[in-house]
């Protein structure tokens, strides 16, 4: 997949961050993981990526541009869980047949920078 297309399409080099619920709730998604990777990530960082999953329907959800490994661009989004715990999760987009995939790479719970974007942008500063 092309950099800056698919869910985070709308990512322009300048920006930080931007808001991404209107583009994933047009999206048929299926969420991805490798099962082993996400036993460790519960023992490491007490998030399952069950609970990473819910990041995605944040209306207030945040992906940022993290870092490219090759030809894999991987993205961030900050958003709130379902158990109102501000996650930050890494994955990776991509295309299929049938839906857009979103592969979970790990979850954790956001750090107090991650929180001040979050809140910073609610707050529209």
């Amino acid at each position: 997949m092309a950099r800056g297309s698919g869910l985070c399409g709308l990512i322009a080099a300048t920006q930080l961050y931007v808001p991404v619920y209107t583009i994933v709730n047009r999206w048929k998604r299926n969420n991805v993981w490798d099962p082993e990777k996400a036993a460790r990530n519960i023992i490491r960082h007490g998030v399952s990526f069950e609970e990473a999953q819910e990041a995605f329907t944040d209306p207030f959800a945040l992906v940022l541009d993290n870092y490219d490994i090759g030809d894999e661009q991987r993205l961030m989004i900050i958003g709130m869980s379902g158990r109102l715990t501000l996650l930050a999760s890494v994955f990776i987009e991509f295309e299929a047949p049938d839906a857009f995939v979103i592969r979970i790479i790990s979850a954790r719970k956001a750090t107090a920078y991650e929180e001040n974007i979050y809140r910073e942008a609610q707050e529209g500063n």
